[in-house]
């Protein structure tokens, strides 16, 4: 089920944040990078990194945005598919806030403990056509107050190319 891979890509994805918790990824020369037909820019800090299928991450030593490709959200209004994806997140994580509708994407940011550590995660739901994407920006508590303003200049820079 599609909705379970979202919830088991979103933890996964915090377990590669604690590995690689450290230096800030914002100080850093802006760089763009593209892969699997999407182009963000970022800074030099982040190394492009290949998953499986369509998947891909950007990985610094304090933050990590992590593109998972959903694929067509069949048999669900995106409202329907949205208020699931949250039911299934409150179970292990806390809402800060969200979800918003903001330049053609749904936003929402989660706060989670594993292991003691507590990790933000800036979550995104794009489209291009009926693709759907869930890109995550995840750091630890401490680091994100002063990457979020650069997390939110990298959403915005996610384009869909080719």
């Amino acid at each position: 089920m599609k909705r379970t891979r979202i919830i088991a890509i979103t933890l996964l994805s915090l377990f590669v944040i604690f590995a690689f918790a450290g230096c800030a990824a914002y100080k850093g020369k802006e760089k763009t990078f593209t892969a699997n037909g999407i182009e963000i820019t970022a800074t030099d800090r982040f190394t492009l990194v290949e998953g499986e299928g369509k998947d891909f991450s950007l990985h610094s030593l304090s933050c990590q945005i992590i593109f998972s490709n959903i694929g067509e959200i069949a048999n669900d209004t995106i409202d329907e598919y949205i208020d699931t994806f949250v039911s299934e997140l409150e179970k292990t994580m806390t809402i800060k806030s969200g979800p918003t509708y903001e330049n053609g994407a749904y936003i929402m940011e989660l706060v989670t403990t594993e292991d003691g550590t507590t990790v933000c995660l800036y979550e995104m739901l794009i489209f291009n056509g009926e693709d759907a994407w869930l890109v995550s920006f995840g750091c630890e508590e401490s680091e994100y107050e002063a990457h979020k303003p650069y997390i939110t200049e990298w959403a915005k820079s996610i384009r869909f190319v080719g």
